[in-house]
């Protein structure tokens, strides 16, 4: 999980019109009298084709929290505060608390997320202890909420919160939050138990990561200084927000003094 620069991204029509439009005449009037459902939200205004391209291509093609790349088809459209309602432990159970309606037709809400981390995910919202919600109408922009899940396209740094560890060849590295609110990040949408997802990601430390890392020994071990200025660059280039799984190749190049 890395940083989504969200630098002059601006909103598509679907949302300031046709979102703005129905938040007013269905969503708040639920809201207020206490039957909003799930299903009560428009899809194809929040998921709309101009939505979800805007945001896969910003996103490099690449899910926000597993950065496994997908193609478009094949993703979904992730509210990052649950629109419905939210909860304090996964799976939808623990404490429930009254959803972030009001945001369910806001760009920076939304991301373009795999069914994979969006499943186990759900409603799960938790916040720092004895921490007031957001109350409706107000932007987390405008008030500071204490949320425990960091925000990959704001002003958070997931990388400063979540580090890598070595489990094994069929395995490989996988993430381990260092601080509660990493740890809360990886155990919202599973990102260190998958299976699929760590075979994923093994084979691309084996195929593009581990050969940097022995050249870049060996020509150190040779002291072949223009050798190790040329894989430095290689890496740079592996390390690029387009690539994927650029946190875990990141962690690792930075670690063993590549980058």
């Amino acid at each position: 999980m890395i940083h989504i620069d969200r630098t002059g991204a601006h909103a598509p029509r679907a949302l300031l019109r046709d979102g703005k439009a129905h938040l007013e005449s269905t969503i708040a009037p639920r809201a207020k009298s206490g039957q909003l459902r799930s299903d009560d939200f428009d899809r194809t205004i929040y998921a709309s084709d101009e939505v979800r391209e805007r945001l896969w291509k910003m996103q490099h093609y690449k899910c926000c929290f597993c950065e496994r790349e997908y193609e478009i088809k094949h993703a979904t459209v992730e509210h990052f505060r649950p629109k419905t309602e939210a909860s304090d432990d996964t799976r939808n159970r623990g404490h429930k608390r009254p959803g972030y309606w009001w945001l369910a037709y806001e760009l920076g809400n939304l991301y373009f997320c795999c069914r994979n981390c969006n499943t186990p995910k759900a409603t799960f919202f938790p916040l720092d202890p004895g921490a007031s919600p957001l109350t409706p109408r107000t932007l987390p922009t405008q008030v500071p909420e204490q949320a425990q899940l960091l925000d990959p396209g704001g002003t958070d740094d997931p990388e400063a919160h979540i580090q890598w560890r070595w489990m094994g060849r069929r395995r490989g590295y996988v993430p381990v939050g260092s601080t509660i609110r990493g740890r809360q990040t990886v155990r919202a949408s599973e990102l260190d138990v998958r299976d699929t997802l760590c075979r994923l990601r093994a084979k691309f430390y084996d195929r593009r990561v581990r050969p940097i890392l022995e050249d870049f020994q060996n020509a150190k071990a040779r002291g072949d200084h223009a050798e190790m200025a040329q894989v430095r660059t290689r890496a740079r280039k592996l390390a690029q927000p387009q690539e994927q799984f650029a946190a875990m190749t990141r962690w690792i190049l930075r670690r063993n003094g590549v980058l």
